[in-house]
């Protein structure tokens, strides 16, 4: 899901490849050092054209479904970190964004953009049933998966970044 803490993932791994370096992680915007695949807002350059300039190896940000994530991603076994979040965590956290941010529709009343967000209807929304099948389908490729709950992420951070290193 998005709003499940990716950015704050991209910005501990950009911190890692920097060997810790707050001075380095601060020399350009998160979305500078680590491109969001389908970001695209006018003026600004896209995700794919950062990401066409960035040095290798790089940092690559998604909130695509796994099955829509382009082949060479599979060939050329890039190791992908993904970010889960308990599903009621994620509809609450869309419905504020979504009242805040005006790009986005009216969510409508809490009750109703819930059974949206139930059903899978609605943008950047996932349903929650078929979250499972997917998570088999990565962990199916993948040797390593670290699961870390939000709560550990909030209050350890810091130790998260250690004991993570050798295996990212």
């Amino acid at each position: 899901y998005a709003l499940s803490g990716t950015t704050w993932v991209s910005e501990i791994v950009d911190m890692i490849y920097k060997e810790g370096s707050l001075e380095k992680c601060s020399v350009e915007p998160i979305y500078m050092r680590v491109p969001f695949l389908e970001f695209a807002v006018p003026d600004v350059p896209t995700g794919i054209e950062l990401l066409k300039k960035a040095p290798r190896p790089c940092l690559i940000k998604t909130h695509l479904p796994v099955q829509m994530l382009p082949k060479s991603f599979w060939e050329k076994n890039c190791k992908i970190i993904y970010v889960a979040r308990n599903a009621k965590d994620v509809a609450v956290s869309f419905y504020y964004f979504y009242k805040m941010a005006k790009v986005h529709p009216e969510p409508g009343t809490w009750e109703e953009f819930l059974e949206k967000f139930m059903d899978g209807n609605g943008k950047w929304i996932v349903n929650p049933s078929k979250a499972l099948s997917l998570l088999s389908m990565i962990m199916s490729r993948w040797v390593h998966l670290i699961l870390l709950p939000a709560a550990s992420r909030a209050n350890h951070g810091g130790g998260w970044v250690k004991t993570s290193q050798g295996t990212i």
